[in-house]
């Protein structure tokens, strides 16, 4: 998890630097999913204790959901694939896209080219 979280980390920021509508997208994906997986997280861990766990397992279930969001979201920044940045998003922020081509294929050449030298071009 460590490591994905690097590659999210880094990702992200140079989207973000990039300005224009997909830096916009991802700050806004970037604050909801933190606050979603700090809610679910919580939801695991309060499951877990009042199930007796001990708590090590506690830890683990608190963990666990983060590492499942980390490896979406590492996976979803480095999909070579046409669309993989559009996807989860709403109606609004797509309108949005629209008016930036070239910062959108831009990225993606960028994201292509990155997932290749990091040898997660073949997921």
């Amino acid at each position: 998890m460590c490591w994905d979280a690097q590659t999210v980390i880094w990702l992200r920021s140079m989207r973000i630097a990039q300005g224009g509508a997909l830096a916009e997208i991802e700050t806004t994906r970037m604050i909801t999913e933190k606050v979603a997986a700090r809610a679910e997280a919580q939801v695991a861990t309060t499951a877990a204790t009042l199930r007796g766990s001990k708590k090590h397992r506690v830890a683990k279930k608190a963990l666990g959901v983060y590492a499942r969001r980390v490896s979406s979201n590492r996976r979803r920044n480095t999909d070579p694939k046409p669309g993989a940045l559009e996807r989860g998003i709403g109606a609004n922020m797509r309108a949005k896209l629209k008016e930036f081509p070239d910062q959108r294929r831009r990225l993606n050449d960028l994201l292509a080219r990155k997932a290749t030298q990091s040898g997660h071009a073949d997921r």
